[in-house]
C-alpha cells in the first residue's frame, strides 16, 4: 500500500446508477483510498451547492459515471452532475470519465424518455468523451474493473496532495492543514446527515379523485325512459320496427289516384331496397347509444392533488375505465351525429301527403298522427353513424403543454400528463363525460408515476351503476 491516500469525488445521476456508484466506492476502498459520494445531497436544494464545491476543492481526483439519464436540472438549465463536472474541470482536478455503452439494454427508470433530456445526455457525453481519460462500460462489474485499472495509472501519472498518517507529517503547516481538513470533513458529514434527513422526509404525495367522491354511484336510465332535446323539443326514444314491403293489391283505394305509373315503380324500388333485420338492429343499437350519450352523459371533474412536502415532476396518471362505462370528451359529443335511418322514404307516405293537400286538412287528428309518424321515422335526417367518435377518439399528446390528456378507446384508458405540481396544490380536469351503458359494479383503476416515485402508485375508485 502507498503511504499517501487520495480522496476521490464520485459524481453521477442518483437512482439509475445507484448500484454502479456502490461498486466504484467499493473499488476505491479496496485500493485503500477515500471515496466521497454525493448521493445524500438534495438535487433540488441550491444551498447545498456550496458544500459540493468545498468537497470537490479538497478532493484529489474526480470520477464521472454517465448512464442514460441527464438527472435533476439546476436553474441554469444544466444538470447538477454536469455542473459538478464543469466545476472540477475549472479547478484543474484530474477527471476520469466512465460512460455506459449506448447499445446496452436498460430498464425504464435508467433512460430518459423525454427527447429534450435525451439530447442533453448526448451533448454531455460528447463533452466528457473528448477527454483522453475516458472509457466505456457495459455493467457494474465491468465498470469496477476499469476503475481499478485507471486509478493507479492516474495516481502515478498525475500525483496530487493526498493524505498521510499524522506520524509521517513533515511540517507544522501540513499538520495544521490536516486538522482543518478533518474539521471540514466533520462539517460535511454533519451537513450530509441533515440533507439526508431532509431527503428522507420530503416527497410528493399525489392523489386522484373523481367528483370529489371515494365511491362513484351513477343511475342507469332504462330504455323506455330515454329522451333527448331536439330543437327545443323533448324527443323520447323509440325502437324502429322491421319494415314490411308494400303490397300493390293492399294499397288503400283513396290513395290509388295519387299513385302514377312512376309511383308504382318507386314502390317496387322501395321494396327492393328495404334493409335487413340486422341493419335495423344496428341502427337501433347506435340510436340508443346516441340517446344515452346525449341524454345521460355525466360531466366529471378529475382532481389531482399533491399533498406531499415537495414538488412532483413529470407526472403520468392512467385511469382505466371498465366496460360498463363509455368515456368521451365534450368536443367529441358535440361532433356526434344522429345515425341515419336505413329505411327509404315510403311512396305511400308521399301519396298520403298529396291526398291531404287535396283535402286541405290542416292540424286534424289524422294530420297530427301523420306528422308524428314522420318525426318517428326520422328518414328525412341526413345524419351519419356515431361509430367514428365512439371508436377513434384519441387526442394527440403535446409534450410542450403543462397539462395534456388523451383517451384510448381500445384500452379504455385515460392518460393525463402534468409537467410539475407543487406541494399543497391541485389541478382540476373537466373536459370528459362518462356514459353508463349497463347495470353493474366494477372499479376505476388508477396508476400514478412521477420522477420522485421509485415505482407506480396504484389506487382504485369503486364504481356502481344502479
Amino acid at each position: 500500500m502507498d503511504e499517501k491516500k487520495y480522496q476521490v469525488f464520485i459524481s453521477s445521476t442518483y437512482k439509475d446508477l445507484e448500484l454502479a456508484r456502490e461498486k466504484v466506492i467499493e473499488t476505491i476502498l479496496k485500493l485503500y483510498h477515500f471515496p466521497v459520494g454525493m448521493e445524500m445531497f438534495s438535487a433540488d436544494d441550491d444551498e447545498q451547492w456550496e458544500v459540493i464545491q468545498d468537497t470537490i476543492d479538497i478532493s484529489d481526483y474526480y470520477i464521472l459515471i454517465l448512464g442514460h439519464r441527464y438527472g435533476s436540472v439546476t436553474e441554469e438549465g444544466i444538470s447538477f452532475t454536469e455542473k459538478e463536472y464543469d466545476y472540477a474541470k475549472s479547478k484543474n482536478i484530474p477527471i476520469l470519465a466512465f460512460i455506459r455503452n449506448r447499445d446496452v439494454a436498460t430498464k425504464p427508470h435508467e433512460r430518459d424518455e423525454n427527447p429534450a433530456m435525451a439530447a442533453k445526455v448526448n451533448d454531455f457525453i460528447n463533452k466528457a468523451s473528448s477527454s483522453k481519460m475516458c472509457d466505456f462500460w457495459d455493467n457494474e462489474d465491468d465498470l469496477s474493473t476499469k476503475v481499478a485499472i485507471a486509478l493507479p495509472k492516474i495516481f502515478r501519472k498525475n500525483p496530487r496532495t493526498g493524505w498521510v498518517r499524522g506520524n509521517l507529517a513533515i511540517s507544522a503547516e501540513v499538520s495544521e492543514e490536516m486538522a482543518l481538513l478533518s474539521k471540514e470533513n466533520r462539517r460535511i458529514r454533519d451537513e450530509n446527515e441533515k440533507l439526508y434527513q431532509l431527503i428522507s422526509t420530503r416527497k410528493p404525495d399525489i392523489s386522484t379523485t373523481i367528483n370529489e367522491k371515494s365511491i362513484l354511484e351513477i343511475e342507469f336510465i332504462e330504455q323506455k325512459n330515454l329522451s333527448i332535446d331536439l330543437n327545443g323539443n323533448n324527443l323520447p326514444f323509440w325502437v324502429l320496427e322491421y319494415p314490411e314491403p308494400i303490397e300493390i293489391n293492399e294499397i288503400p283505394r283513396h290513395l290509388k289516384p295519387y299513385l302514377s305509373q312512376d309511383n308504382f315503380s318507386k314502390i317496387k324500388e322501395y321494396n327492393n331496397s328495404l334493409p335487413t333485420n340486422e341493419e335495423i338492429d344496428q341502427f337501433n343499437y347506435y340510436r340508443e347509444l346516441f340517446f344515452r350519450i346525449n341524454g345521460t352523459a355525466i360531466k366529471i371533474g378529475i382532481e389531482i392533488e399533491n399533498s406531499g412536502t415537495t414538488k412532483a415532476n413529470e407526472i403520468h396518471i392512467d385511469l382505466e375505465f371498465p366496460d360498463i362505462l363509455a368515456v368521451m370528451s365534450e368536443s367529441d359529443i358535440k361532433a356526434l351525429d344522429h345515425p341515419k335511418s336505413p329505411v327509404p322514404k315510403n311512396p305511400l307516405k308521399e301519396a298520403e301527403e298529396e291526398y291531404e293537400k287535396e283535402q286541405k286538412r290542416k292540424l286534424t287528428p289524422f294530420a297530427l298522427s301523420n306528422f308524428t309518424d314522420n318525426i318517428r321515422n326520422l328518414s328525412h335526417f341526413d345524419l351519419t353513424s356515431p361509430s367514428r367518435s365512439l371508436h377513434d377518439t384519441i387526442a394527440g399528446l403535446d409534450i410542450n403543454k403543462e397539462i395534456t390528456s388523451s383517451f384510448d378507446q381500445k384500452h379504455r384508458r385515460l392518460t393525463i400528463r402534468i409537467k410539475s405540481l407543487l406541494h399543497t396544490r391541485k389541478i382540476l380536469i373537466e373536459e370528459y363525460l362518462i356514459i353508463p351503458t349497463r347495470l353493474g359494479e366494477s372499479n376505476i383503476n388508477i396508476s400514478t408515476v412521477c420522477e420522485e416515485y421509485s415505482e407506480p402508485q396504484l389506487t382504485t375508485i369503486p364504481l356502481i351503476i344502479k
